[in-house]
């Protein structure tokens, strides 16, 4: 079996709505499913897999037009790159910290922080 090279994560509030984000993924790019698992609240987390590009392709359709409600937080394109490395290894984790604790937290976005005090 091969290993894929990237998985797409989409989390959603309700697993009702796991087949409309699956289908709306699958339409835009060639993944595999790989199912999805639900969590208390009704969260679920939809789970494809693909090359780099088609995962890409794939979440961003659903940020973009998203058939329901899609949790988590909003990046730019500038935070997303720190997320996927762009600022080496130790940023990505920084990032990703940040990211977990603002969904925690219920966190929409990143705020800029404009002092150094």
């Amino acid at each position: 079996m091969n290993r894929p090279e990237a998985y797409a994560m989409v989390e959603i509030l309700g697993a009702a709505h796991a087949v409309q984000v699956i289908d709306q993924m699958v339409k835009c790019a060639t993944l595999d499913v790989c199912g999805w698992e639900t969590s208390c609240g009704g969260h679920a987390t939809v789970v494809l897999s693909g090359a780099v590009s088609a995962c890409s392709a794939a979440v961003d359709s659903i940020r973009e037009n998203p058939p329901c409600e899609v949790c988590g937080m909003y990046l730019n394109e500038e935070q997303q790159a720190i997320l996927n490395g762009s600022k080496g290894e130790t940023m990505a984790k920084v990032m990703k910290t940040l990211v977990m604790y603002g969904e925690t937290f219920g966190a929409e976005r990143l705020v800029p922080v404009t002092s150094k005090y």
